[in-house]
């Protein structure tokens, strides 16, 4: 089952509510990432005590949920495509906003460490890459040793 499949909270309100848990745990920068118009996601910093300013890309993947739910469509009326799409981005965005929010409140309860948690998304503005893209496309070598 997807969660927030039928969701109808409104794109922006779960923008703002990510940025507002964001702010909430002293993020020092937050910026959103645009593209031909549509925001995609966003790069954040926190400040680590151990190891100062690290930088966070998070992203929202309305296309990929955009295929699922495609994928179940069995006889499409007139109209379908665009409320599949208007779907697909609220279902992506609240589905982002509570994860946030759980693992935000991991952190709070001193259940994990930011950087633990948000470690897959630390973002490396040189390269434009996160650590996962890098492990990715080193074919995670350094988790089997090889």
């Amino acid at each position: 089952m997807i969660k927030n499949y039928t969701s109808n909270v409104p794109v922006d309100r779960s923008i703002m509510a990510i940025e507002k848990l964001l702010m909430d745990f002293n993020c020092t920068h937050i910026a959103k990432i645009i593209n031909k118009g549509r925001i995609e996601g966003f790069i954040f910093q926190i400040i680590d005590e151990k190891r100062g300013p690290i930088s966070f890309k998070l992203p929202v993947k309305q296309i990929a949920v955009q295929r699922i739910f495609e994928s179940k469509i069995k006889k499409p009326r007139r109209g379908t495509q665009n409320r599949v799409i208007d779907q697909a981005e609220r279902t992506a965005w609240k589905i982002l906003h509570d994860w946030v929010e759980i693992q935000l409140t991991m952190v709070a309860l001193e259940q994990a460490e930011s950087i633990q948690i948000f470690l897959p998304y630390a973002y490396g503005f040189r390269d434009q890459k996160t650590f996962y893209e890098k492990a990715r496309d080193r074919r995670f070598k350094m988790l089997t040793g090889g």
